[in-house]
């Protein structure tokens, strides 16, 4: 937390939970993972940082009949926990990300902004160049109080052109 405190850092973010794959999780787990974030939330704010959440795919994926990122929502303090919402992931886990703007408006300061490609297998591509309907993602997301959008450029091999398209797509937006 120190280096962070001196690299002018506001968030604390929490990529990844797990030191498994995550699968075959029960929603026990998911309540426990809970109960974690909470305590780490407790400790980072203590230290006067923000403390946020990072989805992927895979709490999107039904277990024992929920969908394990509404656990996470509904069993964490949004006073502790807040969420980066990342586009791409929850896109691939078959959610709508506008739905969760709306029905969760305030709990989503970062966002992590990566498009889907028009594959089977529903691949990275650049923001902008892929299926994500950014129009109405980014007014839903402005609206419901994201602070930050953050274009994250993982997994495209084309690095520095991707950026300026990317750049060249989302600025040209208006809504």
């Amino acid at each position: 937390l120190e280096l962070s405190r001196v690299h002018g850092k506001r968030f604390v973010v929490c990529y990844w939970p797990r030191r498994d794959s995550g699968k075959n999780k029960t929603m026990d787990d998911w309540k426990r993972l809970c109960d974690t974030l909470n305590a780490v939330g407790t400790r980072v704010k203590a230290a006067g940082f923000r403390f946020a959440y990072h989805n992927h795919d895979i709490e999107f994926v039904p277990t024992e009949g929920q969908i394990p990122y509404d656990t996470v929502l509904r069993g964490t303090d949004p006073a502790l926990v807040e969420m980066e919402l990342d586009l791409y992931w929850i896109s691939k886990g078959g959610q709508d990300p506008v739905a969760y703007f709306e029905k969760h408006r305030g709990r989503f300061p970062l966002v992590h902004v990566k498009d889907m490609d028009a594959t089977i297998a529903q691949g990275r591509a650049c923001p902008g160049r892929g299926t994500l309907d950014w129009r109405t993602i980014l007014a839903a997301g402005t609206d419901a109080g994201v602070e930050h959008f953050i274009v994250e450029n993982e997994g495209i091999p084309d690095g520095i052109p991707c950026i300026e398209a990317s750049y060249a797509a989302l600025s040209a937006l208006r809504f």
